[in-house]
């Protein structure tokens, strides 16, 4: 017997973009462990490939969670919210 409830599509998918926000928040700070010294400046930056990827496999609306990620990620290192936008 089945028990498990099956999700609607857009709870799913909202479900799928969080992850991916959260993957890609950790790769921006991956890329900045390599950031030069007193610097916001990396030189690694793995969020493209890890972002770029999973856009080319499962579409663009996971392109908000890459957006999402980069807005945290200037949160966290306190970066203004203007220059992710632009």
């Amino acid at each position: 017997m089945n028990l498990s409830v099956p999700l609607p599509a857009r709870a799913a998918d909202l479900i799928k973009i969080l992850l991916f926000a959260t993957i890609c928040l950790v790769t921006a700070l991956v890329g900045m462990f390599f950031a030069l010294n007193a610097s916001r400046i990396s030189l690694v930056w793995p969020l493209t490939g890890v972002s770029v990827a999973v856009v080319l496999l499962y579409g663009r609306k996971y392109a908000v969670g890459v957006f999402l990620a980069m807005v945290l990620n200037s949160l966290t290192l306190g970066i203004a919210l203007l220059l992710t936008v632009l």
